[in-house]
């Protein structure tokens, strides 16, 4: 069985503007699915956000990915990830958090058929109604989803360090230096189910020892990524409030607890985040997508 590619937004950017030759994604499209393959909720709600911000002179390449991404995943949008994460982990009847893919799917619509960033807004004719995007719910949900995983990254910090803000106020560093060396022995288990069980707190789903197992083996490479980041945070002057990308390329990974899937991403500082994870055979490039045998068998 083939593994079913989920794109990172940086893919379909990069074949908007030439970068990922039209040959090499003629090659990635014979390794699809017939039916396609879904986009990601975060994925899409960037490509729209460029879409709808950007300069003018800008709409037409950033229009060129929101078709691109359209083509690619025959309109089906995967939801968002920590919806995704709870309902393939612990509770298939999860009710879901914030905005409905369905919605996202009548938006990637309208953003293909709009000829101008006016159109966006006011809307285009569609399924016999006039449908526009709503930019303010599309980046409060992306504001949303940001404060989420800074939550779950401040909760593990406050278990492990309580007094990580005021030093960071006074040194600019999260930890005294003499505790350096005892952070860097810490298992990554400790950090790890610490922050599944902040995701299932955030959730507001029952916690028990079944479901911080489920998630942990779920939302490996989530979990590996967020360790990385906790350990800069200790040990570097790193601030994730101040990187915010970070935060979304993790939450891109949790669509990984579904098996069918791989994640395919042009960053390789977050591939190199995830290597220890048992989940990291299925984070990978365009390139190792096209040449490694394992994207050809489940």
């Amino acid at each position: 069985m083939h593994l079913i590619p989920i794109f990172d937004t940086s893919v379909f950017i990069d074949v908007s503007k030439g970068i990922i030759s039209r040959a090499d994604w003629r090659r990635v499209k014979k390794l699809l699915p017939k039916h396609g393959c879904p986009i990601s909720f975060i994925s899409l709600q960037e490509l729209l956000i460029g879409l709808h911000t950007c300069s003018p002179e800008y709409f037409q390449e950033k229009k060129r990915a929101v078709e691109e991404a359209r083509v690619i995943s025959r309109q089906r949008v995967l939801d968002q990830p920590q919806t995704f994460l709870i309902r393939h982990t612990i509770q298939p009847e999860f009710r879901g958090i914030g905005l409905r893919s369905s919605q996202m799917k009548d938006w990637l619509e309208v953003a293909c058929r709009a000829k101008d960033q006016r159109q966006l807004s006011e809307g285009i004719k569609y399924k016999g109604l006039f449908f526009g995007m709503d930019l303010a719910v599309l980046q409060k949900t992306r504001f949303d989803a940001g404060q989420s995983q800074i939550g779950i990254l401040e909760r593990v910090l406050n278990e492990l360090h309580p007094d990580w803000r005021n030093l960071r106020k006074e040194t600019h560093r999260s930890l005294p230096q003499e505790l350096h060396d005892e952070i860097q022995r810490v298992d990554s288990q400790v950090w790890r189910r610490e922050s599944a069980q902040a995701l299932i707190h955030a959730a507001g789903v029952t916690q028990d020892e079944s479901a911080i197992c489920s998630v942990i083996a779920g939302a490996d490479a989530t979990l590996i990524f967020t360790a990385s980041l906790i350990r800069d945070v200790l040990l570097t002057d790193y601030r994730f409030e101040s990187n915010s990308n970070n935060l979304f390329d993790g939450l891109q990974l949790y669509y990984l607890a579904d098996k069918r899937f791989c994640f395919v991403t042009q960053d390789t500082k977050l591939i190199g985040r995830v290597q220890q994870s048992t989940q990291a055979n299925r984070v990978l490039t365009v390139e190792s997508f096209l040449s490694n045998p394992i994207v050809c068998q489940l």
